[in-house]
């Protein structure tokens, strides 16, 4: 699903427009009956709603919800907030249509002495996505003290404040809201961790926009959804053997931190890799086959250096390596002996992260189209500090066209980036914030890779397997028990909703 900009939407909306033969008014409208039919199934009856209108379209579609609220029997009122001369053609049409029976109660930066103290839920549609300086200060005001009482409170679009395509400062009040219903395709803000406190969840309305129009500007952002992925994930088929589903190598697992590598081996074999194998000491090879005899071992000897060339020489169709690996001299021996021997794309997480973060000389030997799966802070060590999460994403991107190499930032709403693109993975949840998580995360990508998906559709099909394996556990584990070892536990069943799509 493409993310688009304030701009982008605009230009759909006209597309829309005129490709169906219907007015601007007609689209509004059709979007507030489709917010309606989300809002009557949140919205007590019991509750009296008051939803906040300003002077633009955003206007317009509040004071349309406002109507058709009271038709369906709501108790509504609206609260005006007058920071223009004049209502935008479409809103000025909808605040017309407002019947009689609800109260208006109109307020400017002349009039802020307005008591709501009365229990209600809140309706958002003050400003819309065209937002992109701050707000009139009693405006300001307004939202402030309504994000400090208690009910529901609902977002049209983009919560107040929000910018739809841009960083706000920290400073920057924002209507903090439960629900953001927003049209046709979620907004960028919504990805990032400054704009967590303010927006709780999202859903996507679906307005019937057209999406068949060529955008002067490249669509640089996606969101991954379900129906995207079915898109790149292949089923296996009848007459396939294990020798069709590749050979991974994984190494790591130094002493101290054995588990690194074998829950990456465990995944990686619930991942559907044809034969697997993993370098590295001898006691991570006894706990290893002991948990998981599906598993090959490489090395007997304590440094996992001596035979490593020897070893690659073998052929891997993947290999994956960093996970427990250890920030020693030995370490970086590794990492450089697998730059010189390799020429196909690894997946480099955790220690080999950390080793190329100490090393640059070692980043331009990096092969072109590996796959780097650092959390946050390891993020920096690659690129450096930032301010906000859109300075973050411009140097991580910057980072990607530099060294050829697909950068997955593992966070809330993981973002895999490949140069100039950026996908947002839409699965996942707070469970996944456990010790080893990324461990897993780096046995299903380097399983994929051995399985002969490109090294970007395995990073995206792997975060996206990844989150979901938490987001199923949920059904029977919460999300403070819920273990890295779980991540294997449930990657058949996260497989097994593509298979059910397939058939």
């Amino acid at each position: 699903m493409k993310i688009y900009n304030p701009q982008q939407l605009a230009e759909l909306d006209k597309l829309t427009i005129i490709t169906k033969g219907m007015s601007s008014t007609d689209l509004m409208e059709k979007a507030a009956e489709n917010a309606i039919a989300k809002l009557r199934s949140i919205l007590p009856l019991s509750t009296p709603v008051l939803v906040l209108c300003g002077m633009g379209n955003n206007a317009g579609d509040g004071f349309a919800i406002a109507r058709l609220l009271k038709q369906q029997h709501y108790q509504v009122e609206v609260l005006w907030l007058k920071f223009a001369n004049q209502l935008s053609k479409d809103a000025q049409i909808n605040y017309n249509r407002l019947p009689k029976e609800i109260t208006i109660t109109e307020i400017d930066e002349n009039q802020t002495d307005i008591k709501l103290s009365k229990q209600r839920n809140y309706i958002d549609c003050i400003f819309g996505l065209g937002l992109n300086r701050p707000m009139p200060k009693f405006v300001e005001t307004i939202i402030e003290d309504i994000n400090q009482k208690k009910g529901l409170k609902i977002a049209i679009d983009v919560p107040s404040g929000m910018y739809a395509h841009q960083a706000n400062q920290p400073k920057d009040v924002r209507f903090k809201t439960d629900l953001c219903l927003t049209f046709h395709t979620p907004k960028l803000s919504f990805f990032f961790a400054e704009n967590a406190a303010f927006l709780r969840e999202f859903n996507i309305v679906d307005i019937g926009l057209v999406e068949d129009h060529n955008f002067t500007a490249s669509l640089s952002w996606d969101y991954l959804t379900k129906k995207d992925l079915l898109k790149i994930y292949r089923p296996r088929k009848q007459f396939s053997h294990k020798g069709s589903f590749g050979h991974a190598l994984l190494i790591g697992g130094n002493t101290g931190m054995h588990g690194s590598v074998i829950l990456s081996a465990e995944t990686a074999l619930r991942s559907g890799v044809g034969k697997l194998s993993v370098h590295s000491n001898a006691i991570t090879n006894q706990i290893l086959l002991t948990r998981q005899p599906g598993a090959m071992t490489t090395n007997i000897d304590q440094d996992l250096s001596l035979n490593l060339a020897e070893v690659l020489l073998k052929g891997f169709d993947a290999i994956g390596l960093g996970m427990g690996l250890g920030r020693t001299a030995e370490a970086s021996k590794i990492v450089s002996t697998v730059f010189k021997n390799i020429q196909k794309p690894v997946l480099l997480d955790a220690d080999a992260l950390y080793v190329i973060s100490k090393d640059e000389a070692l980043r331009p030997q990096i092969p072109p189209k590996s796959i780097l799966t650092p959390h946050i802070g390891e993020l920096k060590g690659l690129i450096g500090d930032w301010q906000t999460s859109y300075e973050m994403l411009d140097k991580t991107k910057a980072f990607s066209q530099k060294y050829n190499v697909i950068v997955v930032v593992k966070e809330a709403f993981t973002k895999v980036v490949n140069h100039d693109q950026v996908f947002i993975n839409s699965t996942g949840n707070p469970a996944l914030a456990t010790a080893g998580s990324g461990d897993c995360l780096s046995g299903i990508i380097t399983a994929l890779m051995a399985q002969s998906y490109e090294p970007l559709k395995a990073a995206i099909l792997g975060v996206y397997l990844h989150g979901k394996t938490a987001d199923l556990a949920l059904y029977q584990e919460s999300k403070e028990s819920f273990l890295a070892s779980d991540i294997s536990n449930f990657i058949g069943r996260a497989f097994k909703e593509f298979e059910y799509e397939q058939n």
